[in-house]
């Protein structure tokens, strides 16, 4: 992760907290200048969309008074979604069984992108069964991954 990422999630997850909220992740600008940063909102009992209204007042406030981000921005708060991206590997465990996409940092047997089953999530390794074979990645490669819709 990186320093600004860090910094938001100092900054942001008290306030969310405090709404009786989970902070699922934030995806932070990837220009220097600047760009969309998303903060992803959960709870037992999912997230409404008063919620997320209520959570932007606040971190908009914070992060104007704060002012962490380089450049302009453009804030978006939600909830995690159908195709749910993870953040940190811990939150894989619940979602074993599970078709999930994946982009590497790096390609593995020539390919970023690989699409599967997750069967397993143990220290800080995942395993997919795709298509064609079982595949274990370290979570240090990956670049990112998400949970993939089917509509059952």
């Amino acid at each position: 992760m990186t320093q600004l990422y860090d910094r938001l999630v100092n900054l942001i997850e008290p306030i969310i907290s405090s709404l009786g909220l989970t902070l699922w992740g934030i995806e932070v600008p990837a220009s220097p200048k600047g760009g969309k940063v998303r903060v992803f909102l959960d709870s037992e009992h999912g997230v409404t969309i008063d919620q997320c209204a209520e959570a932007s007042r606040h971190i908009s406030m914070l992060l104007d008074v704060e002012d962490p981000i380089p450049g302009s921005y453009v804030l978006e708060v939600s909830s995690p979604g159908l195709e749910r991206p993870f953040f940190q590997f811990h939150q894989l465990a619940d979602y074993l069984g599970q078709p999930v996409a994946a982009t590497l940092k790096a390609p593995v047997q020539g390919s970023k992108k690989w699409r599967g089953t997750l069967l397993q999530a143990v220290d800080k390794k995942l395993t997919l069964q795709t298509e064609s074979q079982t595949l274990t990645l370290d979570w240090e490669q990956i670049h990112k991954i998400h949970l993939v819709y089917t509509g059952r």
